[in-house]
């Protein structure tokens, strides 16, 4: 099911991204601008509704708490962050949602881990919109002429590594498992990690972050030799405006 969901959003928003570039090329700019207000609405939207539904689910099976109730797994967080990500017009929030939010997306959507509850349906529906949101909206900046720094990488890094510190603090504290940083989900890579000791468990999830991030950056910097960013539009109308004050 989950594939097929992001086939279907990739295939909506692909064209929506399309019908944005086609829009700048002919120099429609304010269409290109509304319409991808549009879809950054949608994204965000999307996401924060997929969240709700999963918490009011485990508020019906009697399972919201402190170890539920806070977006301190790394796709909640993503998905909180997605829709500021797209309009802000913060490039380091975007790289951080791209860089972070795309792969970490991906593997929950491989190897599910759902809670379960007695309305499994709907849980796995809200699970696998809300990662599939993450995979796909941050690429929607490219049709606005936007591309990631390989610079990014490093920056999504630091906030991956101050996210970590919280998780671990909060769970240490209180005996959650945000991040699965005190036990590694059944089922998944993440299982394979685990035989050792905690800190050498913790140490080989940041090395395997660490790895990951720097194959992004270098990808990242290979697709910028190829598609350069050319006179990318601002992600919101202010900085727009600031833009047009200081070329007049």
């Amino acid at each position: 099911m989950q594939f097929l969901m992001l086939a279907l959003l990739g295939a909506l928003v692909g064209q929506g991204m399309r019908r944005i570039r086609m829009l700048r090329h002919v120099g429609q700019i304010r269409a290109a601008r509304s319409l991808y207000g549009r879809y950054a609405l949608l994204l965000g939207g999307a996401a924060l509704c997929a969240m709700g539904g999963q918490l009011a689910l485990l508020g019906v099976n009697g399972m919201l708490h402190l170890g539920t109730a806070l977006p301190l797994h790394l796709c909640s967080l993503m998905g909180v962050l997605l829709y500021p990500a797209l309009r802000c017009g913060s490039r380091r929030l975007w790289e951080i949602s791209l860089y972070l939010g795309v792969p970490g997306g991906m593997g929950a959507l491989m190897f599910p881990a759902i809670l379960s509850c007695d309305q499994p349906m709907l849980m796995a529906f809200c699970f696998h919109l809300l990662h599939c949101t993450v995979v796909i909206g941050p690429w929607l900046p490219l049709s606005l002429g936007w591309r990631p720094r390989p610079s990014g990488a490093a920056v999504a890094f630091g906030f991956l590594f101050l996210h970590a510190c919280v998780a671990l603090s909060l769970n240490h504290l209180a005996g959650t498992n945000y991040l699965f940083l005190n036990l590694p989900v059944a089922g998944t890579p993440l299982a394979a990690l685990g035989g050792g000791s905690h800190g050498a468990y913790v140490a080989s999830l940041g090395a395997m972050a660490a790895a990951l991030l720097s194959l992004e950056g270098l990808l990242a910097a290979r697709a910028l030799r190829r598609w350069p960013e050319s006179f990318p539009l601002p992600l919101n109308w202010r900085e727009e405006l600031d833009r047009g004050r200081h070329m007049g």
